[in-house]
């Protein structure tokens, strides 16, 4: 009985107080005329699992103790300019406006994202993140770097993910069988309890890649700053009746 009252205390405090990594990276600068050179010529992403910027989260196993594993991030990267004079957009006035702004200032403001790690509270471990560009990414692989041009955000970037053990894991498999159906709804409705059947050394982990507003408001923080806002607004009307 005594096991099942923490297995539940740990179902609910896992989806709420998960181990979390969060890493804030960018702008980060390439070579105009070479990023897709860089794409064709290395492949160093052709058996790397790709991510775009979204609020959902992307599942990874990472066993402590190896090299990792390497993400091939694509930015949600528009050069405005280009686009403008070369197929004749049409833009909003926001990007209108952001046009205005010194190149540095703008790209601080529209391309900065975020890696956040989460995996479950009953796995002791450190993980280290390391963001590369194409360049980089091609000198940690022992191929040559490339000459710099103009410089512009990049349209793909190298995510090394590490992990470290730093602890003794619970072993959820010893708990009550009675009660592994609430470790099957933890995982099927959070994604953080521990599953049942897997490699002893491998760590799952829900890898988030998103965009970072105005350099420091991620995305998936916006329904809660409006909602935040709407109930403000309404609490001030009500208390002035």
């Amino acid at each position: 009985m005594a096991r099942l009252v923490w297995l539940i205390v740990l179902v609910v405090c896992a989806v709420v107080h998960a181990n979390t990594e969060i890493y804030t990276f960018g702008p980060h600068l390439c070579a105009r005329h070479k990023v897709g050179a860089l794409v064709d010529t290395s492949r160093l992403s052709v058996s790397w699992p790709s991510m775009s910027p979204a609020p959902t989260p992307k599942r990874f196993m990472i066993t402590p103790g190896t090299t990792g594993a390497w993400v091939a991030l694509f930015p949600d990267y528009n050069d405005f300019e280009q686009a403008v004079h070369k197929y004749e957009l049409k833009i909003t006035w926001l990007q209108t406006l952001l046009l205005q702004i010194p190149d540095r200032m703008r790209w601080m403001l529209t391309q900065r994202y975020q890696l956040r790690l989460s995996w479950p509270a009953n796995i002791p471990a450190d993980f280290l993140i390391h963001v590369h560009t194409p360049e980089k990414a091609l000198h940690k692989q022992k191929q040559a770097p490339v000459d710099e041009g103009p410089l512009q955000p990049c349209e793909l970037l190298f995510a090394k993910i590490s992990a470290v053990s730093t602890g003794t894991r619970l072993r959820v498999d010893e708990l009550a069988s009675s009660a592994h159906w609430l470790l099957h709804l933890a995982e099927h409705l959070g994604g953080w309890a521990a599953p049942l059947r897997r490699d002893a050394q491998d760590i799952p982990v829900d890898v988030t890649f998103e965009r970072v507003y105005l350099g420091c408001i991620p995305q998936s923080t916006l329904p809660l700053i409006l909602y935040l806002c709407i109930a403000t607004v309404a609490a001030s009307l009500l208390s002035t009746r």
